[in-house]
């Protein structure tokens, strides 16, 4: 069960930064054939693995029940800097 959960995380991840905007989780879920909880408590791991390592960028919740991937804003001003 580990290994699926963490293969999931990685789908979930990769779907996220390949899709570069919100994505529904409606639309996850239909994708990753799981249940709409299940991808909040994906969502919920990925984004506690990012604040854990303190990672270059965050997940966010938009209003929309959509999720998103957000440069971390201690991160910001060295990006806008250099690109």
């Amino acid at each position: 069960v580990k290994m699926e959960t963490n293969n999931n995380l990685n789908i979930l991840e990769s779907i996220l930064f390949a899709c570069g905007e919100p994505v529904e989780i409606e639309r996850l879920a239909e994708v990753m054939e799981l249940d709409e909880s299940v991808i909040i408590t994906l969502a919920d791991s990925l984004a506690e693995g990012y604040e854990q390592r303190k990672a270059g960028f965050k997940l966010c919740y938009s209003p929309d029940i959509e999720f998103y991937q957000h440069t971390r804003s201690s991160f910001s001003k060295m990006l806008k800097q250099k690109y």
